[in-house]
């Protein structure tokens, strides 16, 4: 129930770039990251066909050298996009696609809301 406003806000952004009524969040939590702290590559929901599901995170607290957001591409992982986070930032991506956070260099915590969308 405290994350229901949270939720319909990103899913009604979601919904602005996809049109697409059918997707709400189904899991979310918060990510915490603290000095030299870092998320190894990994996706989300890999195993569903036929990969219609999608995923993001919201950035809450963003301190300088806290570590980028890295988007792998699936069919070349040596192909990567990293993305430098701002506080209240929203990122959707689909569900199957390899990321990764690199290392929190700040004395200071990374704070995220990351989620998974379903149909």
């Amino acid at each position: 129930p405290s994350f229901k406003n949270l939720c319909k806000q990103i899913q009604d952004e979601f919904y602005e770039i996809t049109k697409d009524p059918s997707k709400i969040i189904d899991s979310m939590w918060v990510n915490i990251s603290s000095y030299r702290h870092h998320n190894t590559i990994h996706s989300h929901n890999v195993d569903t066909y036929p990969y219609k599901k999608y995923s993001g995170v919201m950035y809450l607290k963003v301190p300088k050298d806290s570590g980028r957001l890295v988007i792998v591409n699936p069919l070349n992982l040596n192909y990567q996009m990293p993305i430098t986070p701002k506080e209240g930032q929203v990122i959707f991506f689909p569900s199957v696609v390899p990321h990764f956070v690199e290392i929190n260099n700040s004395q200071e915590d990374r704070i995220s809301i990351a989620f998974n969308f379903t149909e």
